[in-house]
């Protein structure tokens, strides 16, 4: 059976790294693909780099549009997508030489399923740091037959990330289910990605880490910025509202709670990292997402005592505070000012 793959790579400035990711989709043991490269309005090399290669090899399209972001890069390469199965792979990443083939084969074994859960690998040329993926049971998702079972397993897994691409995913199954990515900003993959689980019925598993995937300093993962924190709780906020389209006790209704409580503790959890103005803004924005979401103030108990002491915007503050003062007592070495 032949299946062809869908890889989209959105590409903006990464002049420096994007010809190192698209060999390693040009030298795949298995060769049915289109490689759909999308520059997002590039400032350096990146377009030319992409132009380069499209004489290079008929399996590759490009698509030249106006910076726009993440999201809507990937939405136009989902739009002239033609393969049986799409994947995402990021412009300064890279696939092991296996990826496809060994994904045709889960994909054949498996009776075709409608996304396949992929693992991924980290590395660095500055040594900035290292993310662990937690193993996933191959027996157990082979038996995971409905969606309610597969959502309790992945919310089982402390650590899974929750990232567009690691996973294989049926073209036509996300043409019905609309999975365009909605949300402009960081952090898209955390707003998309409960949509996909709660959509699908039937699921794969890649145990061997097929994905590449780059840390680097400047990159949109390792930018903590007050922007950044906001978009969690605006993912939150717009979370919230699906989560209210399912059921009471659901597990779907659970599954997204579980991204809003992460996505809220992360934001909140950053605040010690900037100046006191910026933590106002944070605490404006998180505390009318913890208005509806109050369960996080039980499972963190000094944000709780702060936010009973103080209210919830004031609560959050004094947390932040709290937290600076008690790392430095440690000796932690952190950037703080009140301007």
């Amino acid at each position: 059976m032949i299946i062809k793959f869908s890889i989209i790579v959105p590409a903006y400035n990464v002049e420096q790294y994007l010809s190192e990711c698209i060999e390693s989709v040009l030298n795949q043991t298995y060769d049915d693909f289109e490689l759909i490269l999308v520059n997002d309005g590039s400032n350096d090399s990146t377009p030319g780099i992409c132009d380069y290669y499209l004489q290079q090899d008929s399996r590759i399209k490009i698509i030249h549009k106006k910076n726009e972001g993440l999201s809507e890069a990937r939405n136009s390469g989902l739009k002239i997508a033609t393969g049986d199965y799409l994947t995402f792979l990021d412009g300064d990443d890279k696939y092991t030489a296996t990826a496809l083939s060994d994904a045709k084969e889960i994909i054949q074994k498996q009776n075709k399923p409608e996304v396949v859960i992929g693992r991924f690998e980290t590395f660095s040329t500055d040594g900035t740091g290292h993310i662990y993926d937690p193993e996933l049971d191959q027996n157990l998702i082979n038996n995971l037959n409905t969606p309610e079972t597969m959502l309790k397993y992945i919310l089982s897994k402390n650590g899974f990330i929750m990232t567009a691409c690691r996973y294989f995913i049926n073209r036509k199954f996300i043409l019905k289910n609309d999975l365009f990515f909605y949300h402009k900003g960081y952090h898209e993959d955390e707003h998309w990605s409960p949509g996909l689980f709660c959509s699908a019925s039937s699921y794969g598993l890649y145990q061997k880490p097929f994905y590449l995937y780059r840390i680097r300093q400047n990159s949109i993962q390792t930018i903590k910025n007050i922007i950044s924190q906001l978009d969690k709780i605006r993912i939150c906020d717009e979370l919230n509202e699906k989560k209210l389209s399912y059921s009471q006790n659901s597990t779907e209704r659970r599954f997204y709670q579980f991204q809003i409580d992460k996505l809220l503790a992360q934001a909140i959890g950053e605040c010690p990292r900037y100046s006191l103005k910026e933590i106002n803004k944070i605490a404006i924005s998180a505390s009318k997402t913890l208005d509806k979401n109050p369960q996080l103030l039980y499972n963190n108990k000094l944000l709780g005592k702060c936010c009973t002491a103080f209210g919830k915007r004031f609560g959050i503050i004094a947390f932040a505070i709290a937290v600076k003062l008690k790392r430095l007592y440690k000796g932690e070495r952190m950037n703080w000012c009140l301007s």
